[in-house]
């Protein structure tokens, strides 16, 4: 593993992803992790192939497709399969056997309606590769086309689809000449036709892939033409009208090998080799370049001296009538530069040209608005690498952060930017950087006007080590995979099988959601897909037989609020409660704010108490509810606080008896065998029911009550008793009031008039009868006018 690691060093291959500063505790047992299925090489095992390298293709309905290079029956040429995002009904779509129907599946499957595309490098009835289908069910599998040498061999660019119609390349064998072809074929196999054979004087070597405009095809061939030193070609989708637009002659561009970029009626492209210092001792440094659709109006755009750079490899970025580009080698100190040139071939300008302490070999551009952000593989202050911005006007380059090797080594490969906020990987350094020691890479983040580095997760085998898959994002959480680090089998796997990590793009925590242990998958190199709340990938190694797994694990989502806090009315001086409830993956955190912005409390504590209500904490309240895996905001709970109104409890026994009929009420507070009734009052029914209320102040703790009267009555009396508000009314003799009311919990505009009532004292009781056995309620005394 240590040389496999040594040798990537070597290579620089890098990538980039996000983590946190601080490490929690690894929530493993909180996911469902699923080896979904653990590949096999050897005896029966291998049936279902092993050793799945592309990334695989979820269909509309969640399953996923994928394909498996090696393995399946016979002679081992692999296999395509299918399973379900759960894991379940894996099956082998096709098993490609003894040759004759293709071996060796490569680049990634095309999924149409319920139908996949793909190619096979090897195998058919000649050994030359085959293009298939095959349905997702497994049924329908057929050889769309088998190779024969003459029409082509051995596809391997990803197939092009448009409607019904599928157009590829066969790169450096097939045709007359052995050069390879361009073909087309429709998807029920019918129709294949080469579009070209390449014949080494018209070009070779079609390696770039192809663009569609409309109806016609473009590409560029490696080699061959009329100086041997590629091609620029057009043809048309039914096979008619082959030109080569440009035949690189060495002096004007020399081995294109990068995709074409179409803008219009024009292509631009560079070449990696070629230009003006181009001779028979000095393969030249390249060009960029631009033709008409129509093979018209080749130009040079910038022809590469050293000086301002050499082997553009990178692919162009088009933004409006402007070229930009980087160059690994050259410039003014040999390090690279990023250039820039317009597409009428004026302005060539190196908009940067580093000098080692900058940067050194530029890897890629981010373009964001009018402002490009990118890393360097070497270079800086201890040569480690940098991340960088500029404008695309060439002014305001500044090294964002330098590494100096405990805080990170080489970055490579695209940032990820969130808002303001550039997110990256170094796959080596770290705090584990040593002389004698290359480190397991870092988490940094910087902002983009240059403030704010910092490492977020310094990585140190046991929480992983060496990121080399790109990141998935999905709101504020950042997934990726390191290929190294976590737990250890030292016999198979001593520096790790790797492990499955989440990061939050505000640097609040960094946690293990996998770590890969052989058996259940090892050494993950592909990018995740993440559907539905999973995530999907493979891992090149492990599984029950140290071939491979496919696996998903299931994210816990974000919290979410079961019942939000109530919207109420509170009296000023009262205590008022909100709560809320809310389900999600626990700890689940709350931070409760006023107007949506005044943080008031933040805790573990679904409630918030507020003891002593004044009418400057009136407003709209929220809560944020968050987790490792996510923040909601509860809709907001409105509270509104109205002065106090003086009432109190009072004892309401409602007697029910013969209408004009004399009742008597008696109380007591306490049920003796002799218990000592006190008379309350007599009651002279105007209807079937009337109240009496006791006015005793204060009221003992318990008080037992009865109603009777004399004679024999035609209706017994009976009693039922309620606890009534007595409201206090105030002002003078003869002056009106309006009683108003509103549920405590409910709209705070939502009054109720409940009485307009005559002062026949300067204070009164009211009695809210109509209270009992409804929600809380609050009052108000309005003066009528």
């Amino acid at each position: 593993m240590k040389d496999q690691k040594t040798a990537r060093w070597s290579r620089q291959i890098l990538r980039l992803g996000v983590a946190m500063v601080l490490m929690l505790a690894s929530v493993a047992s909180a996911q469902s992790y699923r080896v979904l299925k653990s590949f096999a090489y050897g005896g029966l095992t291998n049936v279902s192939g092993y050793s799945p390298q592309g990334p695989l293709v979820q269909g509309p309905d969640g399953a996923l497709y994928g394909t498996a290079r090696n393995g399946g029956v016979a002679s081992l040429p692999g296999t395509v399969f299918r399973l379900n995002g759960d894991g379940t009904r894996f099956c082998v779509l096709k098993w490609f056997t003894n040759y004759a129907d293709g071996s060796y599946p490569s680049g990634s499957l095309v999924l149409s309606g319920s139908t996949l595309y793909g190619a096979t490098r090897e195998g058919g009835i000649t050994g030359s590769g085959v293009i298939f289908k095959v349905n997702t069910d497994g049924s329908g599998f057929a050889v769309l086309k088998h190779f024969d040498g003459d029409d082509g061999a051995g596809p391997t660019g990803d197939l092009v689809m448009a409607g019904s119609t599928l157009y590829g390349t066969t790169w450096y064998q097939g045709g007359s000449n052995n050069c390879g072809v361009v073909f087309k074929m429709n998807t029920d196999g019918s129709g294949f036709a080469v579009l070209k054979r390449f014949a080494l004087s018209d070009g070779a070597w079609p390696y770039g892939g192809l663009v569609l405009g409309g109806s016609t095809l473009y590409g560029t061939a490696s080699y061959g033409g009329s100086s041997y030193c590629g091609v620029v070609f057009k043809v048309n989708t039914d096979g008619s009208g082959y030109a080569v637009l440009k035949n690189f002659t060495g002096s004007d561009g020399s081995y294109p090998n990068a995709r074409l970029v179409l803008a219009g009626n024009t292509l631009y492209g560079a070449t990696g080799y070629g230009g003006s210092l181009y001779s028979q001792d000095n393969s030249g440094y390249g060009v960029l370049f631009k033709v008409n659709t129509d093979g018209s109006g080749y130009t040079v755009l910038s022809s590469f001296n050293g000086s301002d750079g050499y082997y553009p490899e990178g692919g162009l970025v088009l933004s409006g009538s402007t070229l930009y580009g980087t160059a690994g080698g050259g410039g003014s100190s040999d390090d690279g530069v990023v250039f820039q040139v317009n597409t009428d071939g004026s302005g060539y300008t190196v908009l940067k040209s580093f000098t080692g302490s900058d940067g050194a070999g530029p890897a890629g551009l981010l373009l964001a608005g009018s402002t490009f952000y990118g890393t360097t593989g070497s270079g800086g202050s201890a040569d480690d690498g940098v991340v960088f911005q500029m404008n695309t006007d060439g002014s305001g380059y500044s090294v964002l952060a330098t590494f100096t090797g405990t805080d990170g080594l080489s970055p490579h490969g695209g940032l990820v930017l969130a808002g303001s906020t550039l997110y990256g990987t170094t796959d080596w350094g770290g705090s584990s950087y040593t002389g004698n020691s290359s480190g397991d890479g870092v988490v940094f983040k910087v902002n983009t006007d240059g403030s704010g580095f910092g490492v977020l997760k310094s990585l140190t085998d046991n929480d992983g080590a060496n990121p080399y898959a790109g990141l998935v994002l999905a709101g504020n959480s950042l997934y990726g995979t390191t290929e190294y680090g976590g737990t250890s089998d030292p016999t198979n796997y001593p520096n790790g099988a790797g492990v499955v990590f989440e990061v939050d793009t505000d640097g609040s925590g960094y946690t293990v959601l996998r770590y890969f242990t052989g058996r259940d998958g090892a050494n993950p190199q592909a990018d995740l897909v993440l559907a539905d709340g999973t995530l999907y990938g493979t891992t090149s190694g492990g599984g029950d037989f140290a071939c491979g797994a496919v696996f998903s694990l299931s994210l816990p989502p974000p919290p979410s609020i079961v019942k939000p806090p109530l919207t109420q009315t509170a009296e000023e001086n009262s205590a008022v409660g909100f709560w809320l409830k809310a389900s999600g993956s626990s700890p689940l955190f709350y931070l409760w704010y006023l107007n949506y912005t005044n943080l008031i409390s933040c805790s573990t504590n679904c409630e918030l108490e507020l003891s002593n209500a004044q009418v400057s904490q009136a407003g709209a309240y929220t809560v944020v509810v968050t987790n490792l895996f996510g923040a909601v905001t509860s809709a907001p709970a409105l509270l509104n606080v109205i002065a106090p109104v003086q009432r109190r409890p009072v004892p309401g026994v409602k007697v029910t008896g013969e209408t004009a009929s004399l009742v008597n009420v008696d109380y007591a507070d306490s049920l003796s065998l002799v218990p000592n009734w006190t008379t309350l009052g007599s009651i002279s029914l105007t209807s079937t029911s009337q109240y009496w209320f006791d006015l005793t102040l204060p009221l003992p703790p318990q008080r037992f009550y009865r109603a009777w009267q004399t004679g024999t009555p035609s209706v017994m009396p009976s009693l039922d008793l309620h606890l009534v508000p007595a409201i206090t009314l105030t002002g003078s003799i003869g002056h009106s009031v309006r009683l108003d009311y509103i549920n405590r919990f409910g709209p705070i505009d939502a009054w109720v008039t409940l009485d307009t009532v005559t002062l026949t004292n300067t204070s009164q009781l009211y009695f809210d009868r109509s209270s009992i056995g409804q929600p809380a309620r609050l009052w108000r005394i309005v003066p009528v006018p």
